[in-house]
């Protein structure tokens, strides 16, 4: 009988244990905190028009600052069509984390950049908070990988 008892015991706390778990997994449990700090990435595709007369490749490397609260700091260095580009600073950015781990930000830059229009991003984050896999969601076709440095 106290076999019987303990087994239903434990039988039930298994059961409790793998609905806990599994909503937990459902829920994800990011958000704006979960990619705070310094990232590298690294992006390729295509300036598209009307932005572009056609489209144009590019390649870019940038750095990113996200405070852990939605707001982040973006400085890019860009290369369009064979054409170095100076190191751009986004006047402003902000972010956000869905509880799964998708994500969007967009970044403005100055009037007087290459790259005058915000500049949305989608991103998920992947392997386990340390890698974002990053696609350009406007005026450009491309997409990145960005990892914590």
């Amino acid at each position: 009988m106290r076999s019987t008892i303990f087994v239903g015991m434990l039988l039930a706390a298994s059961i409790s244990g793998l609905a806990l778990s599994s909503h937990g997994a459902d829920r994800g449990g990011f958000d704006e905190r979960s990619i705070r700090g310094v990232w590298g990435m690294s992006a390729v595709g295509q300036v598209m028009p009307p932005a572009a007369p056609q489209p144009t490749p590019f390649a870019a490397v940038n750095r990113v600052v996200f405070d852990g609260a939605g707001n982040c700091e973006v400085t890019v260095q860009l290369n369009v069509a064979g054409t170095p580009v100076g190191r751009l600073v986004a006047q402003s950015c902000t972010y956000s984390v869905d509880h799964d781990g998708l994500g969007k930000a967009v970044a403005q830059f100055g009037a007087d950049s290459p790259v005058a229009a915000p500049l949305p991003i989608a991103f998920v984050v992947v392997e386990g908070a340390r890698e974002l896999l990053v696609i350009n969601s406007a005026v450009l076709v491309g997409s990145g990988v960005a990892k914590r440095m």
